[in-house]
């Protein structure tokens, strides 16, 4: 009698057990992933007004509702990336919390320290059966070359657009991005639209305070808008085919706690089309640079192309917290930034205090890193990029649309006033050639 009574006590007691596990949402593993967040954070998130209506115009321009952070991930359109085997957005996961606090899409990240991007695909991507398709760009042929004056004329009336959505970042920098390409017989050109209730062009100026001295105002929140495109030069990124530039999320080596961009393996080579509103858009370029599999340098593997000459430099005085130069007549800026053969000797005897100076002097990049030519244009809401490129520059660092029959594949990202903290395609696209 007492052996069946001890029996029924434990059954009863295994059962109740049973059911607390069940119904304990938070339950963690054994051991807590050691997966950063794909952007680390750089800056506080600034306050913005909503977003802006679309602008006139015969182009495609940005879906005018955004989703939310909660929402389930869209794969079609590169959402919010997932654990492997799991449909649930990264912030419902327990195991995750291990590492990131709650409170909205990646809104803590872990520790860097010490990780590598290997560690990021380990959690930050999706089940096979989970993948976004890949979007299809097809470049359409024309006679006539559009002009980069970041309007959308007729010319692009005959290209496809598609939409790539871009999530993740600071400064709620969540988006969709429309993008149209044309080419010609030696060049390919795009035009990219998304929505960015604010333009971010403050960019680091100095500030005359009321004593007399100059402050250089830190990069956050003075920064700039930025957008970029990211490729697989001929393959050779292990895996961007998948999952596009979450191959190469910013992460960091042993002793290291700031988070770097590079590739997996030597030989890696990546090529990015890097679009500064500040430093390069007032030239007319795009910055190109490249990724390798340097994880040791200061930037790591995020290299620029070389150049002959130009481009553009911090306008700051050796040894003294003072500009170099000023704007034309030394007026105060806008705009943040002053053109090499504009630029005239500072006078601090025409300044009041609260006035600012450009912090940033800049002229149009020659050789490889200017093969880029660009026109930007931020009105309304909206950023407009037209842009273009020659199919093939023989530059070793540059993807080399060399045969029309290919698909080339890219990821895109937009900074909204960020210097790395961006939103990003979790997927990939493809470049065609009809």
């Amino acid at each position: 009698m007492n052996f069946k009574r001890l029996f029924f006590i434990l059954v009863v007691a295994v059962g109740v057990l049973l059911l607390a596990a069940c119904a304990s949402p938070q339950a963690q593993p054994a051991s807590a992933p050691q997966s950063p967040s794909p952007a680390a954070s750089q800056q506080a998130p600034a306050s913005k007004s909503p977003a802006a209506s679309q602008p006139a115009s015969a182009s495609p321009s940005p879906a005018a509702s955004q989703p939310t952070a909660s929402a389930a991930p869209s794969q079609a359109a590169g959402g919010i990336p997932t654990v492997k085997g799991s449909h649930q957005p990264i912030e419902q996961r327990s195991d995750c919390l291990a590492c990131h606090k709650q409170g909205g899409f990646m809104p803590a990240p872990a520790s860097h320290a010490g990780r590598t991007n290997d560690t990021c695909r380990s959690c930050h991507q999706a089940a096979a059966a989970e993948k976004a398709p890949v979007l299809n760009l097809v470049a359409a042929k024309v006679d006539k070359a559009p002009v980069l004056d970041a309007t959308v004329e007729d010319a692009w009336a005959k290209a496809k657009p598609i939409t790539i959505h871009v999530n993740g970042g600071i400064n709620k920098s969540e988006t969709d991005v429309t993008m149209k390409a044309l080419y010609t017989q030696d060049t390919v050109y795009f035009l990219a639209q998304y929505k960015d209730p604010t333009e971010s062009s403050k960019r680091q100026p100095w500030q005359k305070q009321q004593d007399g001295t100059w402050k250089q105002l830190p990069a956050n929140p003075n920064y700039e808008d930025k957008f970029a495109l990211q490729w697989s030069i001929g393959g050779t990124i292990k895996g961007f085919n998948e999952q596009g530039c979450a191959t190469t999320c910013h992460a960091t080596t042993p002793g290291r706690d700031r988070p770097l961009k590079y590739t997996n393996a030597e030989g890696e080579l990546g090529d990015i089309w890097h679009v500064k509103s500040v430093r390069t858009l007032p030239v007319g370029q795009i910055d190109d640079q490249y990724l390798d599999s340097d994880s040791k340098a200061g930037d790591a593997g995020r290299k620029s192309d070389p150049k002959t000459g130009g481009g553009y430099a911090d306008n700051k005085k050796e040894g003294q917290a003072t500009p170099v130069y000023g704007l034309p007549n030394n007026k105060p800026a806008s705009p943040y930034y002053i053109l090499d053969s504009e630029k005239v000797p500072f006078d601090d005897s025409k300044y009041k205090a609260g006035d600012e100076v450009p912090g940033i002097v800049t002229t149009a990049l020659q050789g490889d890193r200017g093969d880029i030519s660009a026109k930007g244009v931020w009105k309304d809401g909206v950023w407009t990029l037209e842009w273009s490129r020659k199919l093939v520059t023989g530059g070793k660092t540059d993807i080399q649309f060399d045969d029309l029959k290919k698909e080339y594949l890219f990821g895109a990202a937009v900074f909204d006033n960020a210097q790395i903290g961006h939103a990003v395609q979790y997927g990939v696209t493809k470049l065609t050639f009809e």
